[in-house]
């Protein structure tokens, strides 16, 4: 497997979608196009250009020359490692992470593209802080609880520079028990990211933050409205939780809610087995 990638790639309008992926795949390979193995022996290419072009769906992925290859929203593709933990995740919407840390396997889970091919939310009991290197294209905080510090003024707030997009749009949850109105501020700004060409990835830090302010019952309903929400909108969501605080139970409970658990290898982030 060639060791560039990941890659990205603008799409052109006009040329078909499956000669440019062959295209995208042969920059790669630096073979000739009639050296690689035809695009219709893994998928129909005019089927795949419907499906691309004319439904509404963000993300469809196929695997072509030992590549994972990602059509995102009929406009970029994504080619990468088929053992990358972001080909492992395709498909997937919400995602456990059995630790708090947020600045390792946080950091890979909220950059499935590159940060200005994304909407960004952060959802966040404490620290708002997200950390990419780049600047999102859209950026969105939910604030629970007593953090109140100035996120538009704060050292916490996604780093600025001349020419980057707007400031965070930013939303307050004074209540940490009123679920109803967290849930509303996660999904008006799931909303108003609605139609735009960029797909939107979440952190929420955390659930072990919140089972502090409501029971498990709750919040577990409370995570499976959101999940679906989540889903419903075609985003990409991880939730962080303190494992070692969480009793065997309570864990086994929230995975269930989830998609996929992901947590720390020995080199690199895992999917972690059934």
């Amino acid at each position: 497997m060639p060791a560039d990638t990941p890659r990205y790639v603008h799409l052109e309008e006009g040329p078909p979608l499956g000669g440019q992926i062959v295209r995208a795949i042969s920059s790669i390979v630096d073979e000739d196009r009639d050296e690689l193995a035809p695009l219709h022996g893994t998928i129909d290419p005019e089927a795949l250009e419907t499906v691309v072009r004319d439904e509404p769906t963000q993300f469809v992925s196929v695997v072509y020359e030992g590549f994972h290859v990602t059509i995102l929203n009929g406009t970029r593709l994504v080619v990468r490692d088929t053992d990358s933990i972001y080909a492992e995740l395709a498909g997937v919407s919400n995602v456990l992470v059995p630790t708090t840390d947020r600045t390792d396997a946080c950091t890979e889970l909220l950059t499935p593209y590159p940060p200005e091919w994304e909407n960004v939310l952060s959802v966040s009991f404490d620290d708002p802080t997200v950390h990419l290197e780049g600047h999102p294209a859209e950026t969105g905080i939910v604030t629970v609880g007593g953090f109140t510090r100035s996120t538009s003024q704060s050292s916490t707030a996604p780093a600025r520079t001349s020419g980057a997009p707007d400031l965070p749009s930013v939303a307050s949850v004074a209540d940490p028990t009123d679920l109803s109105a967290l849930e509303s501020a996660i999904a008006d700004q799931l909303s108003a990211w609605e139609g735009t060409q960029n797909p939107t990835v979440v952190c929420f830090h955390s659930i072990t933050e919140l089972l502090q302010h409501v029971d498990s019952t709750a919040a577990r309903r409370f995570l499976e409205a959101l999940t679906r929400e989540i889903s419903a909108a075609d985003a990409i969501a991880h939730y962080h939780v303190d494992a070692d605080s969480c009793p065997g139970p309570e864990l086994d409970a929230l995975e269930s809610i989830v998609d996929v658990t992901v947590e720390r290898g020995a080199t690199d982030l895992r999917v972690r087995e059934p």
